[in-house]
């Protein structure tokens, strides 16, 4: 346009270029059609130029045209002028005219050939894929159609087209689940036959490593004692190598980072032996802790000589170490407990043993596990506040399963959305075994599990408790009720001494091995409808872990562990239906000892 041209203030400079496009658009189609008058400018070397420049030939503010319908004119062929033709539709330079390609006819496919690609295509799927054990595993539709594409090359035969194939897969595998996922087609639950192979050799290198890594973990576990209070001097130093290594493992979740966490206390903490000839405990630790910062962490360290078994005047010897150690830790209520308990430790032998192995019994079969629950958003995090308050509940000098206890300490912990490496759950979520004889005969198996399953387990506790207590109650007093086994005795007594018009039938109850005796599946299912946050880490703790007697595994497949601060709680969820059934006039329960009356 003029530089020296207003724009008309009447007019948007969007609408006339579209009137100026379209007044272009009509006096050439004229022209083409062999009317109006219109001239058809030369073809310029760029068709937007050339209409950028029909738009500024108008001078501004003058009103278009009243577009008009063309009339082709009736001349005569001999009155027209003979000569040179001027340009027009006639002599337009083909290649500039957008005019598509007819389609080629299709090939016409006889039954009998649709039959052998069918055939074919059958085949490839059945040679080449098969069911995976992994539900995790996937076959990209475009790596699939790559590799079928040249298997049809290598035949000479014609490939199928991609619906054709989706609908054979269909046929051949009618498991598997056809998701998109960032603007890609898969498969899901199928594998090819080669991938499938190397993860299954890749899966049982794993196996064979966390179950040698879980021996030697339970061997350090019965040989190295660990400090049972980091020494002033050293807690700057060793809370530094600790944070560092659960800092590997909030980052990398990898197997090698776990397994350094769970070694640590072993290689920072132990107790010194005589031949180590130490001289100040300090400097000793420091001295490991930084070794395990700059050497580390993938060597394992030796265990040690198990002690032999000690006579029953040694027993009251370590009995009366174990009150001093308890009231030097300021504990004087688990002392008191110490010296007044009839709890005998069983000896261990076989017959310990297969009592052990009757009290953790498979899960029942047909079971039915959960699948996740969908778009539910994740536990809030972790404040310092409940992480403090849930550090402060574990009794001083408490024992924490693989080395660690409560006076170890330090770190905040975030982790708690059941992402543990699946090669690590059976030990991070296991538990070392300890069998107390009863005073009315068999065994009670007392599980020790890992500190900071335990501290995690503490923390949701506290934040399900306000809710589960209103829900369980008021027949449960054992979950969230202060005092709950003292009102339960005194409510019962009340009941038992009062006069009752009528005869009154008084009923006490305890389950038999309550905890290991729940079943998991109706257990998730509860959480998956009642605390879908907490799922997946509730799920990664009740799914297969290994217990460890000394050094003998037994497989936890049933039940939740007695000494898990979560058992309780889990253990009425799956109760109560049971106690809403029941119609009496007195039906009380603190966790699994019942007192109905009526």
């Amino acid at each position: 346009m003029d530089g020296g041209e207003e724009l008309s203030p009447t007019s948007p400079p969007h609408e006339e270029l579209n009137s100026s496009l379209f007044g272009k658009l009509r006096r050439v189609g004229s022209a083409w059609l062999g009317g109006g008058g219109a001239t058809v400018p030369p073809p310029a070397e760029d068709v937007n130029a050339s209409l950028l420049t029909s738009t500024t030939a108008r001078k501004r503010g003058r009103p278009p045209k009243t577009p008009t319908t063309p009339i082709a004119p009736n001349f005569p062929p001999e009155s027209l002028p003979q000569g040179d033709e001027e340009p027009g539709p006639s002599t337009l330079d083909p290649s500039r005219l957008a005019v598509k390609a007819p389609r080629p006819p299709r090939k016409s496919v006889s039954p009998s050939s649709r039959a052998d690609a069918t055939a074919d295509a059958t085949n490839c799927l059945l040679e080449r894929i098969r069911v995976s054990d992994n539900p995790s595993s996937s076959i990209l539709k475009a790596t699939l159609m790559q590799r079928y594409t040249s298997y049809c090359a290598e035949k000479g035969t014609e490939p199928l087209i991609d619906a054709s194939i989706g609908k054979e897969v269909r046929k051949c595998f009618p498991d598997a689940i056809t998701k998109r996922q960032v603007g890609r087609h898969s498969w899901w639950g199928i594998a090819f036959v080669e991938d499938a192979l190397q993860q299954q050799q890749h899966s049982q290198q794993q196996q064979h490593h966390a179950a040698r890594f879980r021996e030697d973990l339970a061997a350090l576990h019965t040989s190295v004692p660990t400090l049972r209070r980091v020494p002033e001097g050293a807690r700057l130093t060793v809370a530094q190598a600790l944070t560092k290594t659960v800092q590997e493992v909030t980052t990398t979740n990898s197997e090698e980072a776990w397994e350094a966490l769970l070694l640590f206390p072993y290689h920072v903490l132990q107790v010194p032996r005589k031949t180590d000839k130490v001289v100040n405990l300090t400097k000793w630790v420091k001295d490991l802790a930084h070794r395990w910062t700059t050497a580390r962490k993938s060597t394992m360290p030796a265990p040690r000589v198990p002690r032999p078994p000690v006579s029953t005047e040694q027993q009251q010897q370590q009995r009366a170490k174990k009150v001093e150690a308890k009231l030097s830790d300021g504990d004087v209520q688990g002392a008191i407990r110490l010296l007044t308990s009839d709890d005998v430790i069983a000896p261990k032998n076989e017959e310990t043993l297969s009592a052990l192995l009757l009290k953790h019994p498979p899960h029942p079969e047909p079971a039915n596990f959960p699948d996740p629950p969908n778009k539910v958003n994740p536990p809030a995090p972790i404040e310092d506040d409940q992480l403090l308050t849930a550090i402060a509940s574990f009794p001083p000098g408490k024992a924490g399963g693989g080395g660690v206890n409560q006076g170890h300490q330090g770190p905040s912990w975030t982790n708690a959305q059941g992402e543990v490496p699946t090669e690590i759950c059976p030990i991070f979520y296991g538990a070392s075994l300890t069998a107390l004889l009863k005073k009315t005969g068999g065994i009670r198996p007392v599980a020790v599990s890992n500190v900071w399953r335990r501290l995690l387990a503490k923390i949701v506790a506290n934040r399900i408790t306000p809710n589960l207590r209103e829900y369980l109650a008021p027949h449960q007093l054992g979950v969230g009720v202060k005092g709950g086994s003292e009102a339960g005795a005194h409510a019962a007594r009340i009941f038992f001494n009062a006069s009752h018009q009528t005869p009154q039938a008084f009923l006490k109850m305890d389950f038999r091995n309550a905890f290991n005796e729940i079943r998991r599946d109706v257990l998730l299912n509860i959480i998956k409808e009642k605390y879908p946050e907490y799922f997946p880490f509730i799920s990664q703790c009740h799914s297969p872990s290994t217990l460890f007697y000394g050094t003998t595994p037994i497989p936890s497949l049933r039940g939740c562990q007695q000494g898990d601060p979560l058992g309780p709680a889990f253990f009425s969820l799956v109760v109560h239906p049971i106690l809403q059934a029941i119609t009496t006039t007195l039906n009380m329960w603190y966790l699994d000892d019942a007192t109905v009356a009526d």
